[in-house]
């Protein structure tokens, strides 16, 4: 049982009145949060007009109070303080089961990708990678997947500017079959890498988010063939992957806000 000693009751009460403000988005009227608080209305009456008068909730003409600048300041303190190679072990680790040998996090470095965090099973093959490797982005499932979501005139000047060398006969090497694949990585939510980098190499990514609706990073899963099948890689693993990304994504912060683009 915790220590309730040193706990202070008005200091609880204020930040349960600005959890709740902080989960309804338009907002709620100082009644509509006494009701749900189960406070007296001149306990609520005091404790909202302190929090405004701090800037930590806001108050509309009509009376609605919101989040206001001096709650913004914290939770963008704490979200600038999360270290992402390390919010991401956990969610790395889940996808390393049988037959996936890899799990890897990848940013954007300039217009190449440079691996932040990767994990491995034991015994696994070697395949080229580790923390702080850079790679093409154009026949890789982390670089396809980090591209998809760059502004599109972006990503025209960078396919048809960068090289883009034919590493297998699978590899994508023209700037409009690479525009019609990042158009698919947008539709279906990943990328995949199907023998593009290496012959037998199979890999699925998918983007992670950060609290400003940003890509600032791209997880996957990979593994060899036999081992790894395509069918395995489309069904069962991409959804793990799916769903360590979208793990990964709230745990920065990301609400869905429909904003996908690259952050900078």
């Amino acid at each position: 049982m915790s220590d309730n000693r040193y706990y202070l009751a008005g200091v609880g009460r204020a930040l349960r009145f600005l959890e709740l403000i902080g989960d309804h988005e338009n907002g709620l009227t100082l009644k509509q949060a006494t009701d749900r608080l189960g406070l007296d209305t001149t306990s609520a009456f005091r404790l909202a007009r302190t929090l405004e008068t701090d800037g930590y909730l806001q108050r509309d003409e009509h009376g609605v109070y919101k989040l206001g600048s001096a709650a913004l300041n914290l939770g963008v303190a704490y979200l600038d303080s999360l270290d992402l190679r390390r919010t991401s072990l956990p969610r790395l680790g889940a996808l390393l089961e049988p037959p996936v040998d890899f799990a890897s996090l990848a940013a954007l470095s300039g217009r190449r990708a440079v691996i932040i965090e990767r994990l491995e099973r034991q015994a696994a093959a070697a395949i080229p990678g580790h923390a702080g490797w850079s790679f093409s982005l154009h026949s890789t499932s982390l670089g396809k997947a980090l591209l998809a979501y760059l502004p599109v005139e972006t990503a025209h000047e960078w396919l048809t500017s960068m090289p883009l060398p034919k590493l297998t006969p699978a590899t994508l090497t023209t700037p409009d079959e690479l525009q019609e694949e990042l158009a698919r990585i947008r539709a279906d939510g990943c990328a995949y890498n199907i023998g593009e980098s290496r012959p037998n190499a199979l890999a699925v990514a998918a983007p992670v988010f950060n609290h400003l609706g940003h890509v600032v990073a791209a997880i996957n899963a990979s593994g060899y063939a036999p081992e790894l099948t395509e069918d395995a890689l489309r069904g069962p693993i991409r959804q793990k992957v799916l769903d360590a990304a979208a793990a990964l994504s709230r745990d920065l912060g990301y609400r869905n806000s429909g904003m996908t683009t690259v952050g900078r």
